[in-house]
């Protein structure tokens, strides 16, 4: 973590599920609305890249990052974390206008691509211990009551 300038502002950081690599993003006074995102194997140097408003991050143990960042759509906030198109008319409780945020993916090899899902943030890797208890846990009798 030597890579991050000491006046930055680190706003989120993930290791992949088997502590392979670490991904972060900050920002410094100097880069205005820009945000620098990286990826490292532990103690390796990082891949970094410059982003208009990133945003949280999610690693693989392959090394691919998940990060959600604005794009040039325009969109309306309720203020608590929901995003979604402007319209013509905000729904109730939908009036701030803000940048459209995505899940995009990212790794040094493949550049950025997506967005993967628009409208979306705090993108999450899972381990397959996890991914499986998830799909145990969606199946459950419990799980159909909540839909």
């Amino acid at each position: 973590m030597n890579a991050i300038p000491p006046d930055a502002r680190l706003y989120d950081y993930a290791i992949s599920p088997e502590g392979r690599y670490v991904a972060y993003s900050y920002s410094t006074y100097e880069m205005g609305d820009h945000w620098m995102l990286c990826l490292a194997q532990i103690h390796g140097v990082p891949s970094c890249f410059k982003a208009y408003e990133g945003g949280g991050v999610s690693v693989s143990d392959s090394g691919i990052m998940l990060l959600d960042a604005a794009t040039h759509d325009g969109c309306l906030t309720n203020g608590v974390g929901a995003v979604i198109p402007m319209t013509t008319k905000p729904p109730p409780g939908f009036e701030q206008g803000i940048a459209c945020s995505a899940i995009f993916m990212w790794s040094p090899a493949g550049g950025r691509q997506g967005p993967l899902v628009e409208y979306s943030t705090q993108p999450q890797w899972l381990a397959p211990a996890e991914a499986a208890a998830l799909r145990t846990l969606a199946a459950s009798p419990a799980a159909r009551l909540v839909r």
